[in-house]
């Protein structure tokens, strides 16, 4: 990054033709820039700009009629930079925009660099490392639960609960080096079994502040609604048939799939989500479907919407029992859907849904994904899901970065073999565990930028876009 002293200048919204165009000034000179171009819509020279105002003016340039334009002027400590601030409205056309940012150069500003405004908010206080990161995170969510995630990170709730497990840790530092000063005083050092119950006390806290990583991070946080069932219940056939191509092999061997299979369904008037062809489930697994089996467990434990398929062509009270046999709370977020719908027939089609839904209290849905009967029914099931907002819950957690996620993981592994340690001896060595334990703190600052390397900063704000 170039000097934090320059006055810099962006346009903050996308480059093109369109009704307005927002363009940025921050630093010192901002006003002064601004002055040297505009008057006041009555032609009143702009040397003093009204302030936390939208203000009319009209910009003047050699070869341009006068440009009209709104102006909202920002004092030091009440920008989002937290530096005097200039953001200027006015129209779109391409040619006219280039002009103006020339001419503002040209009057003592310079071209921001990808991602400047933001790190100067960070740089001046405004906001932590992990509010900062969120800016870009939110500019690229793909759907709401992931706006709703980061938005949480935006408002500093993130860099909060982290303080709370640093302040934790940083006690405890404080505890071992009182211990350490008055040692002549024999004062006796903390037990290491209670030493390791608090330390366990902050892994607990990051394990259920980061969960499972791949909850979390941006490209795997849109909502999933997974296939479940037995083998051969016909969960591939319908996911092929709802993706539209032949993504997952179809076979009449039980144990065809061995991995979930993922695709990412992108459709009008729906945010983009993911759909999941789990392994069938069965005992007499043999090694490898077994630890796929075993997968597919952990893609379930993450709560997402499940369609669970029952084979339609069997006994209905076989598969009344089949359903029953689910774990509660399993069932409570998934659809029973009945498969091989044109196998039955017809005449005792009704009759084998009202039976079931007599006994389950649970009315299933019915496909065919061989003829498409029902498929539009189960679609429609899935859009309501979808825009109804049911899934948001996923936005009640937060949205990690990799370099967040990774720090994180990092410390609450250092924390974990230091408890471990703790325990294998009843007084441990009170120096190195308060070593360890700022080592540990240093990795939580790491996070929220408390301290941060120049390089790690430049890397984080040269992925972000121009005027941002």
């Amino acid at each position: 990054m170039q000097s934090v002293d320059d006055t810099i200048v962006a346009l903050a919204t996308p480059e093109g033709g369109a009704r307005g165009a927002l363009l940025r000034l921050s630093g010192a000179g901002s006003w002064r820039c601004l002055a040297a171009l505009a008057t006041v819509a009555d032609a009143t020279p702009l040397d003093d700009p009204p302030q936390l105002r939208a203000t009319r003016i009209h910009f003047q340039s050699p070869d341009l009629a006068a440009v009209p334009a709104v102006v909202v002027c920002y004092p030091q400590g009440r920008s989002y930079t937290g530096e005097r601030s200039v953001e200027l409205l006015c129209p779109a056309a391409p040619p006219l925009i280039g002009r103006l940012l020339d001419d503002l150069c040209g009057a003592g500003a310079r071209p921001a660099a990808p991602g400047e405004f933001t790190q100067r908010a960070f740089l001046n206080g405004r906001i932590d490392l992990t509010q900062a990161e969120s800016v870009a995170e939110l500019i690229a969510a793909s759907d709401l639960a992931s706006a709703n995630a980061i938005r949480r990170s935006l408002d500093g709730e993130l860099a909060q609960r982290i303080a709370t497990v640093g302040e934790g840790l940083h006690d405890l530092v404080a505890l071992l080096e009182a211990g350490l000063d008055f040692s002549e005083q024999e004062v006796a050092p903390p037990d290491g079994s209670w030493l390791a119950g608090q330390v366990d006390v902050w892994v607990a806290t990051l394990l259920e502040l980061c969960g499972s990583a791949e909850r979390f991070v941006r490209e795997e946080s849109r909502v999933r609604v997974l296939l479940h069932g037995q083998p051969n219940a016909g969960k591939s056939t319908l996911f092929n048939s709802l993706v539209g191509a032949d993504r997952a092999i179809t076979s009449g061997t039980p144990g065809t799939t061995r991995d979930p299979v993922t695709a990412v369904m992108d459709r009008p008037g729906e945010p983009p989500w993911t759909i999941v062809d789990l392994p069938g489930v069965r005992d007499d697994a043999g090694e490898v479907e077994a630890a796929a089996i075993d997968l597919g467990r952990d893609w379930l434990a993450d709560g997402d919407a499940v369609l669970y398929l029952l084979d339609g062509s069997q006994p209905v009270e076989e598969l009344v029992d089949e359903w029953c046999a689910l774990e509660p709370a399993l069932r409570q977020r998934a659809w029973a859907v009945l498969t091989k719908w044109d196998l039955c027939a017809a005449p005792t089609a009704s009759d084998r849904v009202a039976t079931f839904a007599a006994a389950t209290g649970v009315t299933p849905l019915q496909v065919s994904a061989t003829s498409g009967a029902g498929i539009g029914a189960l679609g429609s099931v899935l859009h309501q899901h979808l825009v109804a907002g049911s899934w948001r819950s996923r936005g009640d957690s937060y949205l990690f970065t990799a370099r967040q996620l990774g720090r994180l993981a990092t410390c609450r592994q250092r924390l974990e073999e230091l408890s471990e340690r703790c325990r294998s001896v009843a007084c441990p060595e009170p120096e190195l565990l308060a070593i360890d334990l700022r080592d540990a703190h240093s990795l939580l600052q790491e996070v929220t930028g408390a301290i941060c390397p120049e390089a790690t900063l430049d890397r984080i704000f040269s992925r972000f876009c121009l005027g941002k």
